[in-house]
């Protein structure tokens, strides 16, 4: 694999990664469920960006070019493969760090789960 196709893809791992996180962020922030869980998202916790950005990066490292089949397969696969593992990413972020489960929103946009209705993935 060429050192800029290397760069590109630890470069799309950090932005996937950052966008995770901002996913999680901005439902917490649509639903007002700061306050529900003592400073969630406040000056207190700025590990969480740091950690969404490293494991993009480390997921953007990870991905290989297959060795064997055709052209048309081998060149899309790292791409392919890094969106799945960040597509796995975001789903776990949000259950992790997403919205808190159980109160009822200070917005009143969301439900007892505190998933904002745009949310397109199932938590």
């Amino acid at each position: 694999m060429t050192r800029t196709l290397r760069g590109v893809l630890l470069a799309v791992g950090a932005v996937g990664g950052y966008t995770s996180f901002k996913l999680a962020d901005e439902a917490r922030r649509y639903c007002g469920s700061y306050g529900l869980d003592e400073g969630s998202l406040g000056l207190d916790r700025l590990f969480e960006p740091v950690v969404a950005i490293t494991v993009g990066i480390v997921l953007g490292a990870l991905v290989r070019v297959p060795a064997k089949g055709p052209t048309w397969l081998r060149v899309p696969a790292p791409a392919v493969m890094l969106l799945v593992f960040l597509f796995f990413v975001t789903w776990a972020h949000m259950a992790w760090l997403g919205t808190p489960f159980g109160g009822t929103s200070d917005s009143g946009h969301c439900g007892y789960d505190n998933v904002p209705p745009w949310w397109p993935l199932p938590s």
